[in-house]
């Protein structure tokens, strides 16, 4: 039985990277699109391989490093989409959101020890799961407040992406404090990896209308180009009097 565990979340994470790829949205969400292969390919190699042996353990800690790393490329897709009529706002939010993951990451493992590395490794990326999901939660919050009207695809994915990783650092956080309740984030997990993926699949080439109104490429006479230009400078000129 605990093979469905297994094959049933990477059997929906293979539909869903199929719908993507079928319906043109990889080429919108590419990093998104190799962060579900990702999943669905460890999950795969991890079920070949014999658990409670040093190369299970070896395997699945590698595979989340690799996990974590698409993810962050997803999360940089992400706050560019949501982000897409304000470059400005895009450029700040990518620029500290690294920093941030890091720093919640060491904070969640800081005491903990590599004598124990799926501990350690459930601790750090709990904590990179929790500020994911906070980062995510409030770049919905600023933007449902600047642009209500942004895609409708990426309105689902930045919700989905919210609650998927806030359920997913409560019960690696829960895993790591309660390794004798491990079956219980097993199968949290498990539900998991399988529900999400089918809300994501709510996507489709019709969410990818955007129907703000187009950007007006000429104000007064001026390039938008000029104009964007003459924003920058008055930015850089506010920054360095608030300096």
């Amino acid at each position: 039985m605990n093979w469905l565990l297994f094959i049933l979340p990477a059997a929906i994470q293979t539909l869903l990277v199929a719908r993507l790829v079928s319906t043109g949205l990889a080429r919108r969400y590419p990093a998104f699109t190799v962060w579900m292969t990702t999943f669905a390919i460890s999950t795969i190699v991890l079920l070949a391989v014999p658990r409670q042996t040093a190369s299970y353990r070896n395997i699945w800690i590698a595979s989340q490093v690799f996990s974590t790393l698409v993810l962050f490329a997803a999360l940089l897709e992400l706050s560019s989409r949501i982000f897409e009529h304000y470059p400005g706002l895009r450029r700040v939010s990518t620029s500290g959101l690294f920093g941030l993951l890091v720093a919640a990451s060491i904070v969640a493992a800081a005491g903990e020890t590599m004598a124990k590395p799926v501990t350690f490794f459930l601790m750090l990326q709990g904590g990179w799961n929790a500020a994911t999901s906070g980062y995510v939660i409030v770049l919905v919050g600023l933007a449902s407040y600047l642009d209500p009207r942004r895609r409708r695809n990426v309105i689902l994915h930045e919700r989905v992406f919210a609650f998927n990783f806030a359920i997913s650092a409560a019960f690696l956080l829960f895993a790591a404090i309660n390794p004798e309740q491990k079956e219980v984030s097993t199968w949290v997990g498990a539900a998991s990896a399988a529900i999400f993926p089918l809300l994501w699949m709510r996507m489709s080439p019709a969410g990818e209308v955007d129907r703000r109104p187009p950007v007006d490429r000429s104000v007064n006479g001026s390039s938008f180009a000029e104009t964007q230009a003459t924003l920058e400078r008055l930015e850089n000129l506010v920054t360095r009097s608030g300096g």
